[in-house]
């Protein structure tokens, strides 16, 4: 465990600080104190020390100030996702702990689906960044000299698609495309191998088992197997071998809840509060706890309801709720300040001792984590302090990111249209998205919000949204009317073309710089088609502009407007549906 020395000397790296003048000591809250130019801080563990110094910083100009806080909760923390195609290199997860660390949080989760390694099973995390082992124990030894527990996060049922690809290797235990054969004594195997790695690697007594979105367990290559089986029955038997497993290896188990209120709705909905759980499912639930994840709700009564429902099932519950990083390139912190205020309150007013955020990388990891911790300031500040202000949030989230309030602003703008993301890979001719840029002009409220933002990386992500909602809102009816082509053909499309090269450098080098190399082919694959497009749509216009050509062929389709193609990259690319993970 750290000295109060070494605990001042790598905060005050960490911020950039200067605590030559603060004195640390032990304490049974989390206290920061200036007075009389002197300036004290204090804890009970190493995160609510850093926590205290991070206090300290925000208040550094201050001539005096007195805050003294106690947590509201057991156990903090945040849980980064692994498996989405960016895996964050082991040195820079070691300074994303400490970050979390200067909150005061005391717990961390990397969720690998693949992204390790297990002897017997050699394609396991074959090309997609896979931690070594010695890498996982180091990440393990930093965090516990800074007070901060790793759990490992696995998966022991769904979301193995990646992996159950290679047949050959799994063909004995694989159910459907993402499932693992319930039943199965070679599944039991497998997962065996999962949980002794994960006891070789970490020090914690816990571990999560993941289970989450099994949608199709038991209906595929089981149902030739075993039969058809009443898939509860399934699941009650599969989670009772899993837990079985972790208690040979002293490690007691987490799992997400949703397949029972899945399996338990009429309308095979997670968030049904009219779910019914079977009798004995509430008295023979196995030793798990369980794991509440919401994202999407605004309304704090949806919450306390649902945590009624998980109380029901008589086993402790854990809730997760999210930082947003799952719209491309800037993390979503309107929405996830609006549904995190809610589900806190729900929390600490049910009495949940554990509270976790997540980021998930889906549909390629585009946005950087290390900005996300913006969000997950929401989560320490709540937990610490439950009348916090909206500036003790943003106060925390810009000591702990680069991210400075006009950056927030143009975030905010940014989101103003709910799929900017699929507004930047949308070809350039396809408006895949059924969007009419002419009615939904939301886009036009980002032009405001480039002019302040000085940030290069932001400012080309907003420029790219603008540019494209543009041209699918006055290119084809240019070309409809008989207008003059040239402007896009020599300006418009040029700039376009010009700014995505910019942002696939800077995007690039911010992805090396945090990820390992695995997983960047899919954003590559995504620039240079976006590249390509629009390098063939500048000589297509500008051969039509010249009379080379008579129509444009592309801009001859009278739009469909209506439901489009809103959510993933892979189906705004082009009218072929590919899949990339």
């Amino acid at each position: 465990m750290l000295t109060n020395e070494q605990i001042i000397t790598i905060a005050g790296t960490a911020l950039n600080a200067d605590f030559s003048n603060v004195t640390l000591s032990d304490a049974n809250e989390v206290v920061a104190i200036k007075k009389d130019g002197k300036i004290s801080a204090a804890g009970a563990t190493v995160p609510q020390k850093l926590r205290a110094l991070s206090l300290c910083a925000i208040n550094a100009d201050k001539e005096e100030f007195s805050i003294i806080q106690n947590t509201q909760v057991s156990n903090l923390g945040l849980m980064a996702d692994m498996s989405r195609g960016g895996v964050m290199r082991a040195e820079k997860v070691k300074e994303f702990i400490l970050k979390i660390a200067l909150m005061g949080a005391n717990q961390f989760m990397l969720y690998t689906e693949d992204t390790y390694t297990l002897e017997d099973y050699p394609h396991f995390g074959y090309m997609r960044g896979a931690y070594t082992d010695d890498e996982l124990i180091d990440i393990d030894n930093y965090a516990a000299d800074l007070g901060v527990e790793v759990i490992p996060c696995i998966q022991t049922l769904g979301h193995m698609a990646q992996y159950l690809t290679w047949g050959g290797e799994t063909k004995e235990f694989k159910d459907t495309d993402a499932v693992l054969l319930c039943d199965s004594e070679e599944t039991y195997k497998f997962i065996e191998a999962e949980i002794a790695k994960m006891k070789k690697l970490f020090r914690s007594d816990r571990i999560h088992i993941g289970m989450d979105e099994a949608w199709d367990m038991g209906l595929g290559q089981y149902v030739r197997k075993f039969g058809y089986k009443e898939r509860y029955s399934v699941l009650e038997r599969h989670l009772s071998r899993v837990v079985d497993i972790c208690k040979k290896y002293d490690l007691h188990p987490m799992m997400w809840s949703d397949m029972f209120f899945r399996l338990g709705s009429p309308v095979d909905e997670y968030y049904d509060p009219e779910v019914v759980f079977p009798d004995r499912v509430k008295s023979t639930m196995p030793d798990v706890d369980l794991v509440y994840w919401d994202y999407y709700h605004q309304d704090q009564a949806f919450y306390e309801k649902m945590l009624d429902r998980h109380f029901e099932l008589n086993r402790p519950v854990i809730f997760a709720g999210t930082s947003y990083t799952t719209r491309g390139f800037l993390p979503i912190i309107p929405l996830t300040f609006k549904t995190t205020a809610p589900a806190l309150n729900a929390c600490l007013k049910k009495g949940v001792s554990d509270v976790w955020a997540t980021l998930w990388g889906d549909d390629g990891c585009e946005t950087n984590y290390f900005d996300a911790l913006y969000g997950f300031a929401m989560y320490s500040e709540m937990c610490y302090n439950p009348d916090c202000t909206q500036t003790d949030i943003d106060n925390m989230g810009s000591l702990l990111t680069n991210i400075t309030p006009e950056i927030v602003e143009a975030i905010e703008s940014y989101f103003i249209h709910p799929y900017p993301k699929s507004i930047i890979w949308c070809d350039v001719f396809y408006n895949l998205l059924c969007v009419d840029f002419n009615e939904d002009t939301r886009y036009l409220k980002i032009k405001d919000a480039m002019a302040k933002c000085t940030d290069e990386y932001t400012n080309l992500v907003l420029k790219l949204v603008y540019t494209k909602a543009y041209i699918y809102a006055n290119m084809q009816k240019s070309y409809k009317s008989g207008k003059d082509m040239t402007l896009y053909g020599n300006k418009i499309l040029p700039e376009l073309l010009e700014d995505f090269k910019k942002l696939k450098n800077i995007f690039c080098e911010r992805w090396l710089s945090v990820n390992k190399a695995f997983g960047f082919e899919t954003i590559l694959s995504r620039f240079n088609t976006s590249i390509g497009r629009i390098e063939y749509a500048i000589d297509v216009v500008n051969a039509y502009s010249s009379g080379k050509t008579q129509c444009i062929e592309e801009l001859e389709c009278e739009p469909v407007y209506g439901t489009g193609r809103l959510s993933w990259y892979n189906y705004t690319l082009s009218g072929r549906v590919a899949n990339f993970f």
